[in-house]
């Protein structure tokens, strides 16, 4: 039976979903070849170079079978001590996004180059480079990194730097880690109807679909979205608002609301201090233990006419207390920095180190 012959492969390192710069890895025995094919540089002439020096930058474009350009890309050649790098690894940076990867992969698809999934690159790293399993399960974690902190902390790890070396936060315990850049955390925002719940969804999550009117009750149903805090990815539900259960369809809504409340990890209780309202109401609804894990959110400061008398609306309770504007967008930013505090985050100097007497694969290697 006469050998399979070698081929190429392709395999897309970002996600190819969004994104600036995608990075494509074309690798194997005829790499050079397939270069000379779809690649077009600005100054060098590839079909007089029998090989390609290497980490040195070539500018061109991609071009597909017809000559037709398709991008402008920089293509490298890495280095063998390179993690990633396998036979005749070649780096093509191009523009993100899945239109400009979709027709990446047309290109190579039509010059019997296939673009491979990530279990088989990683089975193709492992067998060219016997890495460990540990490092083959960090590596396997890349696409879910949903945030620059969880990359870097995988990165890190790769490289056995501490876990969050220059990333200007520190995590107070070990399990933090796999709780908090994994699971997002579940923030629930918790007030009465008309209280600025939409709004400061809205400024927290950077986007404005979620309806806000003045009228009451306009959110009936429970909207959810993500926002990153920190580098660390959260889960933001904002609840119907409480009110006066006059229809089935609003005690619906409002059973619904405590059901999140109960699977919350951070509830944001948000009160119109406008109105004079110190929350207590709300607050009577809570268990015990949803009060230990509540950040009370004195909202529309912005509407009192002594802003600095706001303190005196206080609830009858030691909870942590943040006077906002979510409509003018005031003290969002330590609201974030309160939800870090309260989820077992703190700030550290840029460039510190955060130590740890775990190994950071040992640490990662079950995320």
């Amino acid at each position: 039976m006469p050998n399979r012959k070698p081929y190429n492969k392709v395999f897309c390192l970002t996600s190819g979903l969004s994104g600036g710069i995608a990075v494509l890895q074309l690798y194997g025995p005829k790499s050079l070849d397939i270069l000379k094919q779809i690649f077009l540089p600005l100054k060098q002439d590839f079909t007089k170079i029998s090989q390609l020096p290497i980490s040195e930058i070539f500018f061109g474009h991609i071009r597909d079978t017809a000559g037709e350009t398709i991008d402008e890309a920089i293509v490298r050649r890495l280095r063998p001590d390179e993690m990633l790098c396998l036979p005749e690894s070649f780096h093509i940076c191009c523009h993100g996004g899945p239109a400009t990867v979709a027709k990446l992969t047309s290109v190579f698809a039509a010059i019997c180059v296939p673009m491979m999934t990530l279990s088989i690159f990683l089975e193709d790293l492992r067998n060219a480079k016997n890495i460990d399993a540990s490092t083959i399960r960090i590596l396997n974690r890349f696409p879910d990194a949903s945030t620059d902190l969880m990359g870097k902390v995988l990165l890190n790890a790769l490289s056995h730097k501490p876990i969050l070396a220059g990333t200007g936060i520190s995590l107070r315990r070990n399990t933090l880690i796999t709780k908090l850049l994994n699971v997002p955390p579940v923030i629930v925002l918790y007030g009465k109807t008309n209280s600025g719940k939409s709004t400061l969804m809205n400024v927290m999550s950077s986007e404005g679909r979620s309806i806000v009117a003045s009228q009451a009750g306009t959110t009936r149903d429970s909207i959810i979205k993500h926002m990153s805090v920190g580098g660390i990815l959260m889960q933001l539900i904002d609840t119907a608002g409480i009110m006066n259960a006059k229809s089935k369809l609003t005690r619906l809504s409002i059973r619904q609301s405590m059901k999140y409340l109960k699977k919350a990890d951070l509830i944001l209780l948000i009160y119109d201090v406008s109105k004079k309202d110190t929350g207590n109401d709300l607050l009577r609804n809570l268990t015990q233990r949803q009060k230990t894990k509540t950040i009370l959110v004195a909202n529309k400061i912005d509407l009192l006419s002594c802003p600095e008398k706001g303190g005196q609306f206080l609830p009858k309770i030691s909870l942590p207390v943040i006077y906002i504007s979510a409509l003018k967008k005031t003290g969002i930013t330590e609201l974030k920095k309160l939800i870090l505090l309260k989820l077992g985050v703190k700030f550290i100097k840029r460039h510190s180190h955060f130590q740890t007497s775990r190994h950071n694969l040992s640490i990662l290697e079950n995320l």
